[in-house]
């Protein structure tokens, strides 16, 4: 019983927690305000994607055999975690920040690019995947305490994309 739940989670949500951040970033051009601004974050996921297919032609000749075990419960990731963690709190004060601005563009460029490469590396590259595993709960946990501290940030953004 144990390892179904492990293969659920870490073959379900967490490639689906990826997914979404990518899907996120898909949708961040429709939530901004003024042309230019909009043009600079559909160009941003545009070239996030440019990067993730540049580091899939880098990465996909070294890997031999793909390993989808679930025999082994993974070892806690400290530092992944604790990066997650910072990374997710803090994301959405600056999303609030840069959403108005061309600065989007940036931003929608880094999480298309980190989510797809995340995702394609937590699935192909076993050595990765606990360290991406933690980093993305953390993103996750980080983000969500983000909104328990400061409500009105949530409420903005979604505000935002209503207009």
């Amino acid at each position: 019983m144990l390892k179904v739940l492990y293969a659920v989670i870490i073959y379900g949500l967490i490639p689906a927690i990826l997914l979404l951040y990518f899907l996120i970033s898909a949708r961040l051009p429709a939530m901004v305000q003024g042309e230019e601004s909009r043009l600079s974050a559909r160009a941003g996921f545009w070239a996030g994607v440019v990067l993730f297919a540049a580091y899939c032609v880098v990465v996909i000749p070294g890997i031999d055999d793909l390993d989808f075990n679930v025999q082994s419960l993974p070892a806690f990731n400290l530092w992944g975690m604790l990066l997650g963690l910072i990374v997710g709190f803090f994301f959405l004060g600056v999303l609030e920040f840069l959403l108005p601005t061309r600065g989007v563009g940036l931003l929608t460029l880094l999480i298309a690019a980190a989510s797809s490469i995340a995702l394609f590396s937590y699935l192909f590259q076993a050595d990765a995947r606990d360290f991406t595993m933690y980093l993305t709960l953390g993103t996750l946990f980080g983000g969500l305490f983000h909104i328990v501290l400061f409500p009105r940030v949530a409420k903005g953004l979604l505000s935002t994309s209503s207009a």
